[in-house]
C-alpha cells in the first residue's frame, strides 16, 4: 500500500501507525516508503506534530532553505 501511495503521490508525508510488538512491520513500512512511524497506542497530538515536522522539512527542501541555529539561509 505504501509503495502504491508513493507512486501516485510521491510528495505526501506518510506516518504509519504500528504495533509495538512487531518491529518487523516498522522496518517493512519504512523500506516501502513511509517517512516515519508511531507505535499504538499513541497521542493524536504526536502524530500531528510528526506530520508538521515532515511537511516543514519538505517545504524547506522545496524552497532551497535550510534551518540553521541563527535562522534560515539559502543552500
Amino acid at each position: 500500500m505504501c509503495r502504491e501511495l508513493r507512486r501516485i503521490a510521491p510528495r505526501v508525508a506518510v506516518v504509519a501507525l504500528v504495533d509495538p510488538d512487531r518491529p518487523e512491520s516498522v522496518i517493512a513500512l519504512l523500506d516501502s516508503g513511509a517517512d516515519d512511524s508511531v507505535t499504538v497506542p499513541f497521542h493524536p497530538d504526536e502524530v500531528v506534530a510528526r506530520l508538521r515536522a515532515h511537511l516543514r522539512r519538505r517545504a524547506q527542501h522545496d524552497t532551497g532553505m535550510v534551518g540553521t541555529p541563527g535562522g534560515r539561509q539559502n543552500r
